[in-house]
Formats: structure tokens, C-alpha cells, sequence
């Protein structure tokens, strides 16, 4: 295996190079050898290197391409990536639709732990992709609005409705939660990997479950984070470039012709007073008017102040401690509730029970299962013990 420092230090020395290769294979989709000669000065120690650290891979023909990893890279250093189209971001859903259904039915460990790892990988890569090209369609929006000297208003005009019907409207229906949407299938896997969390009898299963969970809640957090730029940010600007061609279209046609049109008389005197001359008289007698009432004054008593709970993690979390060992985590939770309130209702309940992702404890699942009856539902909850903390 060859040293990564190694590569490293031949990147940084022949950078410049190895962009104007990237360049070229950008702009052709291939590399010649001589003008990858004529690049390194006909240095086939330098070409060589290039082979053997897998920058470019050569073909049949002896002509050259740039490894995808080494292109994605050079390309994230310079900032230089054309936006996917929707299409691209959208085969994200048939693959995780496929991985998810695969999950589903898996009855073998290591089955299901190559399962999971591929829909950790896709879901990556799928989060990445995205947030770049949100941010790129930002940077591009915000060129088009700004860049006055460049671009005239027609073509303001016909790039910001290039980038509404090609990119903005496919994206924003693609990450619209309905039954063919990624959001969809996300939640689904986030609904199964927290029931598999809990109730999986395989302990290095519910890890592995307890963290595909927590990357896609995460996930769909940035979803909807990215999906609220694109709503609040991208769709506002494009439609201030519309409407801002409209108002200087219309602008020029009057300045064609100012005669045709009824204008507002803008800067002609006039002179308002601020009250009448009767406004003196008008005055008295409404003060007059309320001369001689006499109203009775009622004080009521001030309600009580409601007692709010309030969720307070160290708090509780010191009331755990002091408790150990429990028996029943839940249980627990619902006593603790009963002291402090006279109705417990499930989001309390729910609050409170957020201690169980507590890195500091030390938790143990068994087979059984309780209902807790409150004051607005029945929750079907496992028996949880909890021993010592770790």
C-alpha cells in the first residue's frame, strides 16, 4: 500500500498540473497522453505517478481519465461543480426504498448489519449531495440578482426561469413529504429502527439499530433545514428578479411614451391643517360627557399561578442516580410524575423519559411489556431496568 502522506506531498507539489488536467478532463471527458506530456514536460517518471497513485486511470486506447474520487476532490477544493439535476438527487429514494424493504425481511445478522452500513453510506452521500447543491443554487441565485454589469434584464429574466423549472420546482417536490418522497422513506426507516432498538434481542443489533435511528433523524432534521432554505431563500430571490423585470419593462415603456399615462402630481404643494377650527368646542364636549359618572370599582381576586412542570435533565437525573437500582425505568418516570403532578399527561411522560438516552446510564432490556395509563392516552412501554451508571 502505498503511503497516503506520500500522495499528499505529490498533490500539494504538482497541484497546478494536476488542475489543468482536471480542467481538461472536465471540458473533453478524457486526457490525452500528450497532453498530459505536454503538461508534465514529457516527465514519464511524473506520468507514471499519476498511474500508480491512481490519479488518472488509463484506457484501451492509451488516452486518460481522472479517477472520480481525485475529481470530486479537486472539485470541492476549487468550489467548481455544476448543480445535479433533479433526477440525480431522486435515484436516492429507489435505493433506499430497496435497502429499507431488504431490512425488513432480513433473518440474518450479518445480513442485516451490511444492510444498515450500505443505508448509513446512501443516506451520507444523499445528505451531501444535496446540501451542495442547495448552497449552489443560493450562490447562483444571488449572481444573478446582484450581478447588474454582466447580465441585462432579459437574460436575469430567462436564467432565473431556467432555475425555477429545471432545478427549484422537481427539488422542492422531491423533498415534499408524501408516499414516493425520500422524506417518506426515511421515516419509515426511523420508525423501524427505533422499534428494533428496543425490542431486538441481539444486544450489538440494537447499537447498530440505536445508530442508524440517530443518522436519520438527523438526516431528516437537515431535510427539512435544506427544504426551508430553498422555500425561504432560493424561491423569494428568483421571484424578486421576475418581478423587478416586470417593474423596469414597464418603467422603460413609459419613459418611451410618458405622455400616454395619468401620472400622481408628486411634489405639488398643499397645505392641510392638522384640526378644525371647531375642534375646541368638539373637545369640551366630549369631556363634559363624562362628567358626573360615577362607576363602581370592582378588584377580583387574582387565579392562582398554574403549576407548569417543567422537564429538568440534571435535576432528574440526580433523582435517578439516588434511586438505583430500578427495577422499572418507566415505572419510575410515572411515580415521579405522580409526586410532582396532580394530572400526568403524555407529554410530560414523554419528556421524562428522554433520560433513557442518557449517555451515562447503563440500561438493560427485557422481554416484557407494560401499559401506563394517563391522562390523555395508554402508552404500551418495555420493562427497562437500569442498574448502575456507566
Amino acid at each position: 500500500m502505498i503511503d497516503p502522506k506520500k500522495i499528499l506531498r505529490f498533490l500539494e507539489e504538482y497541484f497546478d498540473e494536476i488542475k489543468t488536467i482536471y480542467k481538461i478532463n472536465k471540458q473533453n471527458g478524457v486526457i490525452l497522453k500528450e497532453e498530459c506530456e505536454t503538461i508534465f514536460n514529457s516527465s514519464n517518471v511524473l506520468i507514471d505517478n499519476l498511474i500508480e497513485y491512481e490519479i488518472i486511470e488509463q484506457r484501451v486506447d492509451d488516452t486518460f481519465t481522472l479517477n472520480e474520487t481525485y475529481g470530486g476532490f479537486i472539485s470541492f477544493l476549487l468550489d467548481d461543480f455544476s448543480l445535479d439535476m433533479p433526477e440525480q438527487i431522486e435515484k436516492y429514494y429507489k435505493s433506499l426504498d430497496s435497502l429499507y424493504r431488504k431490512l425488513k425481511v432480513s433473518n440474518n445478522k450479518n445480513e442485516t448489519i451490511k444492510t444498515i452500513e450500505a443505508l448509513n453510506d446512501e443516506i451520507n452521500k444523499f445528505e451531501n449531495q444535496l446540501r451542495k447543491n442547495i448552497t449552489k443554487l443560493i450562490k447562483e441565485t444571488k449572481y444573478i440578482k446582484a450581478n447588474n454589469q454582466k447580465l441585462d434584464y432579459p437574460k436575469k429574466l430567462q436564467k432565473a426561469s431556467q432555475l425555477t423549472t429545471t432545478y427549484i420546482e422537481p427539488l422542492n417536490i422531491i423533498l415534499q413529504n408524501h408516499s414516493e418522497s425520500i422524506l417518506y422513506i426515511i421515516d419509515n426507516i426511523i420508525d423501524e429502527s427505533s422499534k428494533q432498538r428496543f425490542s431486538n434481542n441481539d444486544e450489538n443489533l440494537k447499537k447498530i439499530y440505536t445508530k442508524l435511528y440517530n443518522t436519520y433523524y438527523q438526516t431528516k432534521k437537515e431535510i427539512l433545514n435544506q427544504n426551508r432554505l430553498l422555500i425561504n431563500e432560493v424561491i423569494p430571490l428568483l421571484d424578486r428578479i421576475k418581478s423587478g423585470s416586470d417593474i423596469l419593462t414597464g418603467f422603460i415603456n413609459f419613459l418611451n411614451n410618458n405622455t400616454a399615462y395619468n401620472v400622481p402630481v408628486l411634489l405639488d404643494k398643499q397645505r392641510d391643517k392638522t384640526y378644525s377650527t371647531n375642534a375646541e368646542y368638539e373637545a369640551q364636549n366630549v369631556w363634559e360627557g363624562y362628567i358626573g359618572i360615577n362607576e363602581d370599582v370592582i378588584i377580583s381576586k387574582t387565579p392562582p399561578l398554574e403549576n407548569i412542570w417543567i422537564y429538568d435533565k440534571q435535576k432528574y437525573k440526580n433523582k435517578m442516580l439516588k434511586s438505583l437500582p430500578i427495577e422499572n425505568f418507566y415505572i419510575w418516570i410515572y411515580e415521579e410524575l405522580r409526586d410532582e403532578l396532580d394530572i400526568i399527561q403524555s407529554k410530560n411522560f414523554l419528556d421524562l423519559s428522554k433520560l433513557i438516552f442518557d449517555k451515562d446510564i447503563e440500561i438493560e432490556y427485557t422481554n416484557q411489556r407494560i401499559d401506563i395509563d394517563l391522562a390523555d392516552k395508554i402508552i404500551n412501554v418495555p420493562t427497562i431496568k437500569i442498574r448502575s451508571l456507566n
